[in-house]
């Protein structure tokens, strides 16, 4: 599972109802939480380009990265993590870090990166 490219059913607010709802989303699964819970990042379209972190956002574009199994350009937010639970992820898209283990592990550095910098940053308060 660590690697793989996934659609997880995410939660959001949706504006037109007034209400929460589902939504499949693709995300990259990093770690293990639990036996039932997985680390994720979320990839995403990022529409409004000034919301993309020109550090920390990764760029897979499709005709790049032709094993993806993602229809359109996306960025996977290194800077966003979150926890769901196995029961959210609905299908696998693809094996990134098989098929691209320099840029799975160029992924991961950046993680490390953000949470070196994030710990750093609440140590100096």
């Amino acid at each position: 599972m660590i690697g793989m490219l996934y659609t997880a059913a995410m939660q959001f607010y949706d504006n037109k109802n007034n209400r929460m709802a589902y939504k499949g989303r693709p995300v990259m699964i990093i770690g293990q939480a639990d036996e039932s819970d997985y680390i994720i990042l979320p990839v995403s379209r990022v529409t409004q380009r000034q919301h993309l972190s020109a550090k920390y956002d990764f760029k897979i574009d499709p005709a790049v990265y032709t094993f993806s199994g993602l229809s359109c350009i996306s960025y996977v937010r290194t800077h966003k993590q979150m926890i769901i639970n196995k029961g959210q992820l609905s299908r696998a898209i693809s094996d990134f870090r098989r098929e691209y283990p320099k840029e799975y592990k160029s992924i991961i550095n950046l993680v490390d990166e953000f949470q070196k910098e994030m710990i750093k940053a609440s140590l100096s308060l």
